[in-house]
């Protein structure tokens, strides 16, 4: 039924593929404000692990001074 497939990667590779991670996030949460509001619900969750809960309290105090 189900083939399980092994990949075998350097651990240099990966650390390669977390350091260009780590430098999107930095650039992406430096210029975070800028960007349109659904992009940020969309990346806010993969860059800060509480976005989620900071926005809805954001939208509750947004909506008592509305």
């Amino acid at each position: 039924m189900g083939k399980k497939i092994m990949v075998n990667i350097k651990q240099s590779t990966l650390d390669e593929m977390n350091g260009f991670i780590s430098d999107v996030i930095g650039i992406v949460s430096e210029d975070f404000d800028k960007l349109p509001y659904e992009t940020q619900r969309k990346l806010g969750k993969y860059i800060w692990s509480n976005y989620e809960q900071q926005q809805k309290e954001r939208e509750i105090i947004d909506d008592c001074f509305d």
